[in-house]
């Protein structure tokens, strides 16, 4: 009897337990083991590794490295997808302060731009701007061995095989990448972005860029990464003893939403038959691990189509950006970022099995001043004759750019 007893409190925790879990998601297809990498709101956290709480300028000292300091920022990346970056440190007074790494005096180039195309299971289609400093080498059949944005190879060893193609057409110079040779696994949690991406340059505009992996099977916990300034204290104003300074931290990075609901498709919705699934409403109340999240999927189903009004949402506590335009991020492009540039989600890729949906808006949503958006994408059925509903993953993912800020304010003494 008393095994009996605890075998039915142990049953109860675990259920209620299991009921707690549930209640924070509404989507009936929730699954806890995968929710493990795909939940939360969080994409690349950034965090002061090591920063002096107080400088010192030595007017007198016999070397000059007496007035250098280090500015160390600790970056993980705490979503799911693989991500590329910048990091830029801002704010200071450059007649006081000089880093290494941030030549102010240089001269900037201008931004790439990106507008993104059409899309399939394997091939994404987009247009690109570069000013005049922009070189490729073809081959045969308009296939491209090189592209370069001023001095920046667009290839990288971690894409895996993909292939370039270019065609002239009345829009401008079209270009085409084939994911073909790419693991779909990774081509949808953030690999393919960088790859179409991989053009723009961090460096550019003075940041320091990096590549992290998320927090997934093949990386749990996500990757960590140090980057460092070296900075110096070279000059100071007469007449002052001391003088407080802001480094401004900011964090700009590309990054993908990857969400796959269970939907159900009934070829007929009118049977009174009895069926293994009906169209439900899928919401999700803990994101899908990226700041910007899918947040509620309603269905509608026809004799012939299915009707899928997707909601999407910044969730997290940055910025959004067109990723295409995501140079404009550094606080010293030239003029900075436009609002035509800020609120663009991209999704390139919605689709049951290999069939595409068609959308509308066609490739990307602009979130309103709320941070909400919403498209709708209507699928064909393709077994129209059936008699039974059945069950298919609706598979979403969204491109982005973001943007986070971080401040620490500093105050500079004067010994000697």
């Amino acid at each position: 009897m008393k095994r009996v007893i605890a075998g039915v409190l142990i049953l109860a925790v675990l259920l209620t337990a299991c009921g707690g879990f549930r209640r924070g998601n509404d989507n009936q297809y929730y699954d806890p083991v995968r929710a493990r990498y795909f939940e939360g709101h969080d994409g690349v956290q950034m965090f002061f590794d090591q920063i002096p709480p107080r400088l010192f300028y030595y007017g007198n000292a016999p070397q000059s490295a007496a007035n250098d300091f280090p500015v160390s920022i600790e970056l993980r990346n705490e979503g799911s997808s693989y991500t590329r970056g910048g990091i830029f440190l801002s704010g200071y007074d450059p007649n006081l302060i000089m880093f290494d790494e941030i030549p102010i005096a240089m001269s900037f180039p201008g931004a790439c731009s990106f507008r993104i195309g059409d899309w399939s299971l394997n091939e994404l289609g987009f247009f690109v701007q570069c000013g005049d400093d922009f070189t490729w080498r073809g081959s045969e059949e308009n296939l491209i061995d090189m592209i370069s944005f001023h001095g920046i190879t667009w290839f990288d060893d971690i894409l895996g095989d993909i292939d370039f193609m270019y065609q002239n057409t009345g829009a401008g110079d079209r270009w085409d990448i084939n994911f073909g040779g790419m693991d779909i696994g990774l081509r949808e949690h953030g690999l393919a972005l960088i790859a179409t991406l991989s053009g723009l340059s961090f460096n550019k505009f003075l940041g320091r860029e990096y590549v992290l992996a998320g927090d997934t099977y093949e990386y749990p916990g996500g990757e960590i990464e140090y980057v460092e300034f070296n900075g110096h204290i070279i000059n100071w104003p007469q007449g002052t003893d001391e003088i407080d300074q802001t480094f401004l931290v900011t964090n700009c990075y590309m990054y993908t939403t990857f969400a796959a609901p269970t939907v159900c498709i009934d070829p007929q919705p009118y049977s009174e038959n009895r069926k293994v699934c009906n169209p439900q409403v899928a919401t999700w109340g803990r994101g899908q691990g990226a700041p910007v999240a899918v947040t509620r999927v309603t269905q509608e189903n026809t004799p012939r189509t299915a009707v899928f009004h997707i909601e999407v949402a910044n969730m997290g506590q940055g910025t959004v950006y067109d990723a295409g335009m995501l140079e404009k991020c550094s606080p010293y492009y030239p003029g900075g970022a436009r609002s035509s540039d800020l609120n663009i989600i991209w999704f390139p890729d919605v689709r049951i099995n290999n069939r595409g949906l068609d959308c509308t808006p066609r490739h990307f949503v602009r979130l309103d001043q709320s941070g909400r958006g919403s498209f709708t994408c209507t699928y064909p059925i393709e077994y129209a004759e059936l008699n039974s509903a059945y069950q298919t993953p609706l598979v979403i993912e969204l491109w982005y750019g973001y943007s986070e800020t971080m401040e620490r304010r500093v105050r500079v003494k004067r010994v000697t």
